[in-house]
């Protein structure tokens, strides 16, 4: 496959390259060519053609932290605190939920996600094996956590999750997802840290994103969240920290010290008003989510890529914070490191998997064009990708897609009013 005629090419290596009259050449699920257009169009003139005309090629958005299935409660609760939100609304709602739903929830998921040009996302939720079962039928690219949480689910114990590291596969990696420190207990903390030792499995984990939870994590073990994750082994380079929003200048020296990766989440920190992240402090990789789809209440990665760019500079009163390009590394190469996939994806180029996103510059909202991150970060929406192709395969083309969209949509519509039912 050849991409051709490409307007820009904004690759995310090492020199952050930006290639004008670009094209890339695709064989299998690698990227074998990446340069000039003339030179590729010579060179691969026999291949199957994409005219890219117009277009920006970008490395496939990675989405580091959301719970997929949660699309099925898009704007079923709004407005309120974070523990209010989740135990008056959304844990019984969730204890309704049938195998079925998930599976629906996940793969409108996956059809958003798709829409907005991710192609690779880390999740958490219970029953991942219906997670597993939407990614596959989506073609996208995933790292599962199944839930270690079993106050909402009895069924998402560390027993479970470790038995479900078998399904490991090589576009779907499976990670360890205990909710958070308040919600597990020490013992199935040191469980998870043990198997994740044993296995290299990432730790996917809430932390601190609360003062709330920062409070009873201190009135519980005399520290702070993550310090009471290093005090038991549980703070290293696989582990995932979603928000870590209060967290101490200790705290942040840990993080960087033990290499731990943060999932930033700025649209959901800001709609629950739980605060702004010190992610200008912290000197390790910070990767960006959108957390679940009913506490943001979208999948779109460019408003988080926005978001970020704009947030620290008003919150710290410095409009020099977090640059354009810093944030569009959030979405791309550094959430590749985040989830331990950074010599697969991320980027463009020679060697790695061909996760394109092409990204439509023919509009009013981005012309005229001086610089293509600057607009990639400022100027674009979800709404102006293109075309996706993951690990080589056309999964989208002119915003249609391989997926019955329709019918997902009207399926999901159905579970809707009878979960509304089951919970009158």
């Amino acid at each position: 496959m050849l991409i051709k005629n490409l307007r820009y090419i904004v690759t995310m290596d090492s020199q952050r390259r930006v290639i004008r009259d670009g094209a890339i050449f695709i064989e299998g699920n690698r990227i074998l060519d990446v340069g000039r257009n003339g030179g590729l169009s010579r060179k691969y003139s026999r291949e199957e053609i994409i005219d890219g005309s117009g277009m920006v090629a970008i490395p496939g958005l990675i989405q580091a932290h959301t719970h997929s299935p949660m699309t099925l409660m898009r704007g079923y609760a709004d407005d309120l605190p974070l523990m209010d939100w989740l135990q008056k609304k959304i844990w019984p709602l969730e204890a309704k939920l049938k195998p079925n739903d998930i599976y629906y929830g996940s793969l409108l998921a996956n059809l958003e996600m798709i829409s907005f040009g991710v192609t690779t996302f880390s999740d958490m939720y219970p029953h991942p094996e219906e997670i597993l079962k939407a990614v596959r039928k989506s073609g996208l690219r995933a790292v599962i956590s199944p839930a270690i949480f079993e106050e909402v689910d009895k069924n998402s114990n560390v027993k479970n999750a470790k038995k479900f590291l078998r399904n490991e596969s090589d576009k779907i990696k499976i990670a360890l997802g205990p909710h958070s420190p308040y919600a597990c207990t020490k013992e199935e903390l040191l469980e998870v840290r043990d198997i994740s030792e044993e296995t290299g499995a990432i730790v996917h984990i809430h932390a601190s994103e609360t003062q709330e939870e920062v409070r009873q994590i201190k009135e519980k073990y005399g520290m702070r969240p993550i310090e009471f994750l290093d005090s038991i082994g549980l703070l290293t380079e696989r582990t995932l920290l979603a928000h870590s929003v209060w967290v101490s200048d200790k705290e942040i020296n840990l993080i960087h010290k033990r290499g731990a990766k943060v999932a930033h989440c700025p649209i959901s920190n800001t709609k629950l008003a739980s605060g702004i992240a010190p992610i200008e402090k912290l000197k390790g990789v910070v990767s960006l989510g959108s957390d679940g789809p009913s506490s943001n209440n979208n999948l779109d990665i460019f408003e988080e890529i926005k978001a970020v760019a704009l947030l620290h500079k008003v919150h710290n009163l410095n409009p020099t914070l977090i640059s354009a390009q810093q944030a569009l590394e959030m979405a791309t190469i550094n959430g590749a490191r985040a989830l331990g996939l950074e010599e697969e994806i991320g980027s463009i180029e020679t060697g790695k998997r061909a996760d394109v996103v092409l990204v439509d510059f023919r509009k009013p909202h981005l012309t005229p064009l001086y610089n293509p991150v600057s607009h990639l970060v400022y100027a674009c929406n979800g709404e102006d990708v293109d075309t996706v192709v993951v690990d080589g395969k056309i999964l989208m083309r002119h915003r249609k897609f391989s997926l019955d969209s329709k019918g997902i949509m009207k399926k999901v519509e159905r579970i809707k009013e009878d979960l509304l039912r089951r919970v009158n």
